[in-house]
C-alpha cells in the first residue's frame, strides 16, 4: 500500500520452508460476515496443517505438542532444555 513504511514479509528461511509475516490491512473495515468467514478459513488452515504434519510423520503432532508446551511454560524449564527446543523448533521444516 502506498504510504506504508517498508514492512518485513520474509522473517526466516530454513531449507525450503519460510516463516512469513502477513498483514491484514483493512480487516477492521470488513463486514461481520466477512470477518466470520476469515475466522473459519483460518481454523481450516490450522486443521490442514495438522493433517500435513500427521501425513508427513505420524509422531510429529505429539512432538510438536511437547515442544509447544515447553515453550509455553518456558519459565519452568531448565535453560539447556529450553535452548534445545528453540534450536529444534527453528531448524525444523
Amino acid at each position: 500500500m502506498s504510504g506504508q513504511p517498508d514492512r518485513p514479509y520474509l522473517l526466516e528461511r530454513v531449507d525450503d520452508a519460510a516463516v512469513v509475516q502477513l498483514y491484514a490491512d483493512g480487516f477492521n473495515e470488513l463486514a461481520p460476515r466477512e470477518k466470520t468467514l476469515i475466522y473459519h478459513l483460518s481454523r481450516a488452515a490450522l486443521a490442514g496443517r495438522d493433517i500435513y504434519y500427521d501425513q508427513r510423520y505420524a509422531p510429529s503432532l505429539d512432538m510438536r505438542g511437547v515442544v509447544e508446551a515447553v515453550l509455553t511454560h518456558a519459565a519452568n524449564v531448565d535453560a539447556d532444555t529450553l535452548a534445545g527446543c528453540i534450536t529444534t523448533q527453528s531448524s525444523s521444516g
